[in-house]
Protein backbone atom coordinates (compact mmCIF):
# COMPACT_ATOMS: atom_id res chain seq x y z
CA UNK A 1 0.00 0.00 0.00
CA UNK A 2 1.15 3.52 -0.51
CA UNK A 3 1.99 5.78 2.37
CA UNK A 4 1.12 9.44 2.47
CA UNK A 5 3.96 11.48 0.97
CA UNK A 6 4.74 15.02 2.13
CA UNK A 7 6.90 17.65 0.45
CA UNK A 8 7.69 20.64 2.65
CA UNK A 9 8.67 23.90 1.01
CA UNK A 10 9.32 26.43 3.77
CA UNK A 11 10.12 30.14 3.69
CA UNK A 12 11.62 31.95 6.71
CA UNK A 13 11.14 35.71 7.19
CA UNK A 14 11.78 37.96 10.19
CA UNK A 15 8.44 39.63 10.61
CA UNK A 16 8.98 39.05 14.34
CA UNK A 17 12.40 39.29 16.05
CA UNK A 18 13.46 38.54 19.57
CA UNK A 19 13.91 41.34 22.06
CA UNK A 20 17.62 40.69 22.07
CA UNK A 21 17.90 41.27 18.32
CA UNK A 22 15.72 44.33 18.58
CA UNK A 23 17.99 45.79 21.23
CA UNK A 24 21.02 45.06 19.07
CA UNK A 25 19.37 46.77 16.12
CA UNK A 26 18.57 49.86 18.18
CA UNK A 27 22.13 50.00 19.49
CA UNK A 28 23.38 50.03 15.89
CA UNK A 29 21.25 53.06 15.14
CA UNK A 30 18.42 51.15 13.43
CA UNK A 31 15.18 52.63 14.80
CA UNK A 32 12.87 50.34 12.86
CA UNK A 33 13.21 47.55 15.38
CA UNK A 34 14.54 44.94 12.90
CA UNK A 35 17.97 44.31 11.44
CA UNK A 36 18.20 45.41 7.79
CA UNK A 37 20.08 42.23 6.92
CA UNK A 38 17.38 39.98 8.36
CA UNK A 39 14.60 42.12 6.88
CA UNK A 40 15.82 41.26 3.39
CA UNK A 41 16.99 37.71 4.02
CA UNK A 42 14.77 34.88 2.78
CA UNK A 43 15.71 31.22 3.09
CA UNK A 44 14.16 28.40 1.09
CA UNK A 45 14.37 25.24 3.15
CA UNK A 46 13.48 21.72 2.08
CA UNK A 47 12.59 19.54 5.01
CA UNK A 48 12.06 15.83 5.27
CA UNK A 49 8.66 14.53 6.51
CA UNK A 50 10.31 13.34 9.71
CA UNK A 51 11.34 16.91 10.51
CA UNK A 52 7.73 17.85 11.02
CA UNK A 53 6.32 14.71 12.60
CA UNK A 54 5.46 16.47 15.84
CA UNK A 55 4.08 19.53 14.08
CA UNK A 56 2.06 17.79 11.40
CA UNK A 57 0.83 14.59 13.03
CA UNK A 58 -2.62 15.29 11.69
CA UNK A 59 -5.56 13.11 10.62
CA UNK A 60 -5.26 11.99 7.01
CA UNK A 61 -1.52 11.31 7.33
CA UNK A 62 -1.28 7.53 7.83
CA UNK A 63 1.58 6.03 9.75
CA UNK A 64 3.10 2.70 8.76
CA UNK A 65 0.13 0.81 10.21
CA UNK A 66 -2.17 2.50 7.71
CA UNK A 67 -0.58 0.64 4.80
CA UNK A 68 -2.77 -2.42 5.42
CA UNK A 69 -6.43 -1.98 6.31
CA UNK A 70 -6.61 -5.55 7.64
CA UNK A 71 -4.48 -4.40 10.60
CA UNK A 72 -7.27 -2.18 11.93
CA UNK A 73 -8.44 -3.21 15.37
CA UNK A 74 -12.12 -3.64 16.18
CA UNK A 75 -14.06 -1.32 18.45
CA UNK A 76 -17.43 -2.64 19.55
CA UNK A 77 -20.26 -0.17 19.61
CA UNK A 78 -21.53 0.52 23.12
CA UNK A 79 -25.31 0.16 23.38
CA UNK A 80 -26.42 1.69 26.70
CA UNK A 81 -30.13 1.52 27.57
CA UNK A 82 -32.06 4.43 26.06
CA UNK A 83 -35.57 5.33 24.96
CA UNK A 84 -36.70 7.22 21.91
CA UNK A 85 -37.72 10.68 23.16
CA UNK A 86 -40.67 11.17 20.80
CA UNK A 87 -44.28 10.31 21.55
CA UNK A 88 -45.23 8.99 18.10
CA UNK A 89 -47.05 5.66 17.90
CA UNK A 90 -46.86 2.99 15.20
CA UNK A 91 -49.26 0.02 14.74
CA UNK A 92 -46.65 -2.70 15.16
CA UNK A 93 -46.01 -4.96 18.12
CA UNK A 94 -42.34 -5.66 17.50
CA UNK A 95 -39.39 -5.05 15.16
CA UNK A 96 -37.23 -7.55 13.29
CA UNK A 97 -34.07 -6.95 11.26
CA UNK A 98 -32.67 -8.79 8.24
CA UNK A 99 -29.09 -7.89 7.35
CA UNK A 100 -28.41 -8.10 3.60
CA UNK A 101 -25.54 -5.64 3.46
CA UNK A 102 -22.53 -6.51 1.31
CA UNK A 103 -20.39 -6.47 4.47
CA UNK A 104 -22.09 -7.62 7.65
CA UNK A 105 -18.92 -7.65 9.78
CA UNK A 106 -18.96 -3.95 10.71
CA UNK A 107 -20.84 -0.66 10.42
CA UNK A 108 -17.94 1.60 9.46
CA UNK A 109 -14.54 2.88 10.58
CA UNK A 110 -13.43 5.28 13.25
CA UNK A 111 -10.82 7.61 11.75
CA UNK A 112 -8.11 8.50 14.23
CA UNK A 113 -4.82 10.32 14.07
CA UNK A 114 -2.71 7.20 14.47
CA UNK A 115 -4.69 3.96 14.25
CA UNK A 116 -8.15 3.58 12.73
CA UNK A 117 -10.73 1.11 14.04
CA UNK A 118 -13.49 -1.01 12.61
CA UNK A 119 -16.84 -0.32 14.27
CA UNK A 120 -18.71 -3.54 14.97
CA UNK A 121 -21.65 -4.74 17.06
CA UNK A 122 -21.14 -7.67 19.43
CA UNK A 123 -23.35 -10.60 18.58
CA UNK A 124 -23.90 -9.30 15.05
CA UNK A 125 -25.95 -6.34 13.89
CA UNK A 126 -29.06 -8.29 12.89
CA UNK A 127 -29.75 -9.87 16.28
CA UNK A 128 -28.26 -7.30 18.67
CA UNK A 129 -29.67 -4.18 17.03
CA UNK A 130 -33.12 -5.74 16.67
CA UNK A 131 -33.25 -6.34 20.44
CA UNK A 132 -31.98 -2.84 21.11
CA UNK A 133 -34.57 -1.21 18.82
CA UNK A 134 -37.43 -3.07 20.48
CA UNK A 135 -36.35 -1.65 23.84
CA UNK A 136 -35.54 1.78 22.41
CA UNK A 137 -39.00 2.10 20.84
CA UNK A 138 -40.92 0.22 23.55
CA UNK A 139 -43.07 3.26 24.31
CA UNK A 140 -43.89 3.75 20.63
CA UNK A 141 -44.90 0.21 19.69
CA UNK A 142 -48.45 -1.11 20.03
CA UNK A 143 -48.13 -4.24 22.15
CA UNK A 144 -51.69 -5.27 21.24
CA UNK A 145 -50.87 -5.36 17.52
CA UNK A 146 -50.19 -8.64 15.78
CA UNK A 147 -48.13 -6.96 13.06
CA UNK A 148 -44.35 -7.06 12.89
CA UNK A 149 -42.16 -4.42 11.30
CA UNK A 150 -39.40 -6.07 9.24
CA UNK A 151 -36.45 -3.80 8.42
CA UNK A 152 -34.19 -5.08 5.65
CA UNK A 153 -30.74 -3.50 5.74
CA UNK A 154 -29.04 -2.99 2.39
CA UNK A 155 -26.70 -0.32 3.68
CA UNK A 156 -26.06 0.96 7.19
CA UNK A 157 -22.68 2.64 7.38
CA UNK A 158 -21.12 5.15 9.75
CA UNK A 159 -18.98 7.51 7.70
CA UNK A 160 -16.56 9.79 9.52
CA UNK A 161 -16.80 13.51 8.88
CA UNK A 162 -13.27 13.57 7.44
CA UNK A 163 -14.13 10.92 4.84
CA UNK A 164 -17.43 12.58 3.98
CA UNK A 165 -15.65 15.86 3.40
CA UNK A 166 -13.04 14.18 1.20
CA UNK A 167 -15.70 12.49 -0.92
CA UNK A 168 -17.68 15.70 -1.20
CA UNK A 169 -14.57 17.54 -2.34
CA UNK A 170 -14.59 15.59 -5.61
CA UNK A 171 -18.28 16.05 -6.29
CA UNK A 172 -18.37 19.80 -5.62
CA UNK A 173 -14.71 20.78 -5.99
CA UNK A 174 -14.41 21.66 -2.31
CA UNK A 175 -10.94 21.68 -0.73
CA UNK A 176 -9.97 18.29 0.62
CA UNK A 177 -8.56 19.58 3.94
CA UNK A 178 -6.89 16.32 4.99
CA UNK A 179 -5.58 17.93 8.19
CA UNK A 180 -9.03 18.90 9.40
CA UNK A 181 -10.78 16.15 11.30
CA UNK A 182 -14.51 16.68 11.29
CA UNK A 183 -15.55 14.33 14.08
CA UNK A 184 -19.28 14.35 13.34
CA UNK A 185 -20.14 11.07 11.56
CA UNK A 186 -22.92 10.57 9.06
CA UNK A 187 -25.04 7.45 8.75
CA UNK A 188 -25.57 6.19 5.20
CA UNK A 189 -28.74 4.13 5.09
CA UNK A 190 -30.58 2.16 2.44
CA UNK A 191 -33.34 0.09 4.01
CA UNK A 192 -36.53 -1.57 2.83
CA UNK A 193 -39.37 -1.96 5.30
CA UNK A 194 -42.16 -4.55 5.28
CA UNK A 195 -45.34 -4.96 7.28
CA UNK A 196 -45.70 -8.59 8.36
CA UNK A 197 -49.01 -10.23 9.30
CA UNK A 198 -48.67 -13.93 9.93
CA UNK A 199 -46.79 -15.33 6.92
CA UNK A 200 -47.65 -12.43 4.61
CA UNK A 201 -45.08 -9.71 3.88
CA UNK A 202 -46.05 -6.41 2.24
CA UNK A 203 -43.70 -3.62 1.20
CA UNK A 204 -44.31 -0.51 3.30
CA UNK A 205 -41.62 2.10 2.74
CA UNK A 206 -38.00 2.59 1.69
CA UNK A 207 -35.43 4.95 3.17
CA UNK A 208 -32.31 5.78 1.17
CA UNK A 209 -30.59 8.77 2.71
CA UNK A 210 -27.40 10.09 4.27
CA UNK A 211 -28.19 11.31 7.78
CA UNK A 212 -25.93 14.12 8.96
CA UNK A 213 -25.04 14.28 12.64
CA UNK A 214 -24.34 18.00 12.49
CA UNK A 215 -28.08 18.56 12.34
CA UNK A 216 -28.50 17.30 15.92
CA UNK A 217 -25.21 18.65 17.30
CA UNK A 218 -23.70 15.42 18.56
CA UNK A 219 -20.84 13.22 17.45
CA UNK A 220 -21.30 9.76 19.01
CA UNK A 221 -21.62 6.71 16.76
CA UNK A 222 -24.72 5.25 18.41
CA UNK A 223 -26.73 8.44 17.92
CA UNK A 224 -25.66 8.46 14.28
CA UNK A 225 -26.62 4.82 13.82
CA UNK A 226 -30.10 5.44 15.26
CA UNK A 227 -30.92 8.38 12.98
CA UNK A 228 -32.40 6.27 10.14
CA UNK A 229 -34.61 4.39 12.61
CA UNK A 230 -35.76 7.59 14.31
CA UNK A 231 -36.67 8.93 10.88
CA UNK A 232 -38.45 5.69 9.96
CA UNK A 233 -40.63 5.76 13.08
CA UNK A 234 -41.66 9.35 12.41
CA UNK A 235 -42.49 8.51 8.79
CA UNK A 236 -44.60 5.46 9.68
CA UNK A 237 -46.43 7.34 12.44
CA UNK A 238 -47.80 9.70 9.77
CA UNK A 239 -48.97 6.90 7.47
CA UNK A 240 -52.24 5.06 7.22
CA UNK A 241 -50.46 1.71 7.28
CA UNK A 242 -53.51 -0.46 6.52
CA UNK A 243 -54.42 1.68 3.52
CA UNK A 244 -50.87 1.64 2.15
CA UNK A 245 -50.34 -2.12 2.39
CA UNK A 246 -53.83 -2.95 1.08
CA UNK A 247 -52.59 -2.01 -2.39
CA UNK A 248 -49.30 -3.93 -2.15
CA UNK A 249 -48.38 -7.38 -3.41
CA UNK A 250 -48.11 -10.28 -0.99
CA UNK A 251 -44.70 -11.86 -0.44
CA UNK A 252 -43.57 -14.88 1.54
CA UNK A 253 -40.47 -15.09 3.69
CA UNK A 254 -38.85 -17.21 0.98
CA UNK A 255 -39.59 -14.51 -1.60
CA UNK A 256 -37.84 -11.99 0.62
CA UNK A 257 -34.79 -14.19 1.09
CA UNK A 258 -34.38 -15.00 -2.60
CA UNK A 259 -34.79 -11.39 -3.63
CA UNK A 260 -32.10 -10.02 -1.32
CA UNK A 261 -29.70 -12.94 -1.66
CA UNK A 262 -29.61 -12.15 -5.38
CA UNK A 263 -27.62 -9.05 -4.44
CA UNK A 264 -24.62 -11.30 -3.89
CA UNK A 265 -24.82 -13.35 -7.11
CA UNK A 266 -22.40 -11.04 -8.91
CA UNK A 267 -19.88 -12.88 -11.15
CA UNK A 268 -16.84 -11.16 -9.66
CA UNK A 269 -17.96 -12.36 -6.22
CA UNK A 270 -18.97 -15.88 -7.18
CA UNK A 271 -16.24 -16.86 -9.63
CA UNK A 272 -13.20 -18.49 -8.10
CA UNK A 273 -10.29 -16.74 -9.82
CA UNK A 274 -9.93 -13.28 -11.27
CA UNK A 275 -8.33 -12.86 -14.67
CA UNK A 276 -5.41 -10.51 -15.20
CA UNK A 277 -6.43 -7.33 -16.98
CA UNK A 278 -8.01 -3.90 -16.75
CA UNK A 279 -11.61 -3.24 -15.70
CA UNK A 280 -12.63 -0.32 -17.86
CA UNK A 281 -15.93 0.23 -16.01
CA UNK A 282 -17.59 -0.89 -12.81
CA UNK A 283 -19.98 -2.98 -14.90
CA UNK A 284 -16.98 -4.79 -16.36
CA UNK A 285 -15.73 -5.42 -12.84
CA UNK A 286 -19.05 -6.85 -11.65
CA UNK A 287 -19.16 -9.12 -14.69
CA UNK A 288 -15.48 -10.07 -14.16
CA UNK A 289 -14.74 -8.84 -17.68
CA UNK A 290 -11.14 -7.70 -18.19
CA UNK A 291 -9.41 -6.00 -21.12
CA UNK A 292 -5.74 -5.70 -22.08
CA UNK A 293 -4.32 -8.70 -20.17
CA UNK A 294 -0.79 -7.66 -21.21
CA UNK A 295 -1.05 -4.26 -19.54
CA UNK A 296 1.71 -2.89 -17.33
CA UNK A 297 1.53 -0.36 -14.54
CA UNK A 298 3.70 1.85 -12.40
CA UNK A 299 2.53 3.63 -9.26
CA UNK A 300 4.66 6.30 -7.63
CA UNK A 301 4.08 8.82 -4.87
CA UNK A 302 1.37 10.93 -6.49
CA UNK A 303 0.44 9.31 -9.80
CA UNK A 304 -0.01 6.04 -11.64
CA UNK A 305 0.65 4.96 -15.22
CA UNK A 306 -1.36 2.08 -16.66
CA UNK A 307 0.01 1.21 -20.09
CA UNK A 308 -1.70 -0.92 -22.75
CA UNK A 309 -0.58 -2.13 -26.16
CA UNK A 310 -2.48 -1.15 -29.29
CA UNK A 311 -0.68 -2.56 -32.28
CA UNK A 312 2.91 -1.43 -32.06
CA UNK A 313 2.09 1.46 -29.74
CA UNK A 314 2.20 1.68 -25.96
CA UNK A 315 -0.57 3.95 -24.66
CA UNK A 316 -1.10 5.24 -21.14
CA UNK A 317 -4.78 5.13 -20.15
CA UNK A 318 -6.45 7.05 -17.33
CA UNK A 319 -10.12 6.20 -17.89
CA UNK A 320 -10.56 2.87 -16.13
CA UNK A 321 -12.20 1.57 -12.92
CA UNK A 322 -9.53 -0.85 -11.70
CA UNK A 323 -7.26 -3.72 -12.61
CA UNK A 324 -6.01 -7.11 -11.47
CA UNK A 325 -2.29 -7.79 -11.90
CA UNK A 326 -2.54 -11.54 -11.39
CA UNK A 327 -1.99 -11.26 -7.66
CA UNK A 328 -3.56 -8.07 -6.29
CA UNK A 329 -6.75 -6.19 -7.10
CA UNK A 330 -6.65 -2.40 -7.45
CA UNK A 331 -9.50 0.09 -7.74
CA UNK A 332 -9.22 3.73 -8.79
CA UNK A 333 -11.69 5.92 -6.87
CA UNK A 334 -10.00 9.14 -7.99
CA UNK A 335 -6.71 9.78 -9.71
CA UNK A 336 -4.64 6.92 -8.25
CA UNK A 337 -5.44 3.18 -7.90
CA UNK A 338 -5.17 1.48 -4.51
CA UNK A 339 -4.84 -2.16 -3.53
CA UNK A 340 -7.99 -3.61 -1.96
CA UNK A 341 -8.88 -6.64 0.13
CA UNK A 342 -12.17 -8.51 0.08
CA UNK A 343 -14.50 -8.05 3.03
CA UNK A 344 -17.62 -10.18 2.81
CA UNK A 345 -19.20 -9.35 -0.53
CA UNK A 346 -17.28 -6.13 -1.10
CA UNK A 347 -13.78 -4.64 -0.87
CA UNK A 348 -12.01 -2.36 1.63
CA UNK A 349 -8.85 -0.33 1.24
CA UNK A 350 -6.88 2.70 2.34
CA UNK A 351 -7.21 5.32 -0.34
CA UNK A 352 -8.16 8.81 -1.40
CA UNK A 353 -9.92 10.55 -4.25
CA UNK A 354 -7.22 13.13 -4.77
CA UNK A 355 -4.16 14.80 -3.35
CA UNK A 356 -3.96 18.37 -2.20
CA UNK A 357 -1.60 21.16 -1.16
CA UNK A 358 -1.89 23.33 1.93
CA UNK A 359 -0.15 26.53 2.92
CA UNK A 360 0.61 26.84 6.62
CA UNK A 361 2.50 29.17 8.93
CA UNK A 362 3.83 28.90 12.46
CA UNK A 363 6.12 30.87 14.76
CA UNK A 364 9.38 29.34 15.95
CA UNK A 365 10.60 29.64 19.53
CA UNK A 366 12.60 32.78 18.74
CA UNK A 367 9.76 34.61 17.00
CA UNK A 368 10.71 33.81 13.41
CA UNK A 369 7.69 33.03 11.24
CA UNK A 370 7.91 30.02 8.93
CA UNK A 371 5.65 29.42 5.95
CA UNK A 372 5.48 26.02 4.29
CA UNK A 373 3.46 24.22 1.66
CA UNK A 374 2.48 20.60 2.14
CA UNK A 375 1.70 18.27 -0.77
CA UNK A 376 -0.12 15.21 0.50
CA UNK A 377 -2.23 12.25 -0.58
CA UNK A 378 -4.26 11.54 2.58
CA UNK A 379 -5.36 7.94 3.05
CA UNK A 380 -8.69 7.03 4.59
CA UNK A 381 -10.39 3.66 5.21
CA UNK A 382 -12.87 3.22 2.36
CA UNK A 383 -15.26 0.55 1.11
CA UNK A 384 -16.57 -0.12 -2.39
CA UNK A 385 -20.33 0.30 -2.82
CA UNK A 386 -21.17 -2.79 -4.86
CA UNK A 387 -24.41 -1.21 -6.03
CA UNK A 388 -22.81 1.84 -7.65
CA UNK A 389 -19.06 1.32 -7.84
CA UNK A 390 -18.43 4.43 -5.79
CA UNK A 391 -16.75 4.39 -2.37
CA UNK A 392 -17.78 5.46 1.11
Amino acid sequence: MYQSENIFHATITTEQCSLRRQAAANAAGNQTGTLPFFRQLVFIIFLTPASFTSLLGQPGQPNRKRSDISLCKTQYLVLPPASYPGKEKIPFGRIELADYRFDTSKVGYNVHNRIDERIAVKGGLEKTLAGYLNNYFKNNLDTSSGKTLLIVLKRLWLQSGAIGQMLLSKEKDYPDLPYYLNKAPACLADIDVFAVSGAVYKALVRINHSFNMEEINTVDNLSALLLPFDSLLKKISLMDVDKVISQKKDFSLEDIRKNYENRFTIPVLTQGNLQRGVYLTFSDFKESKTSYPDFTYKIDRFSADVTIRQGQQSIIITDYWGFFDGKNLFVKPGHVPFKVIRQGHTFDFYGSLRGDTHDNTFDTYNGVQMRYTVSVVPLYPLQVDMDTGKVY
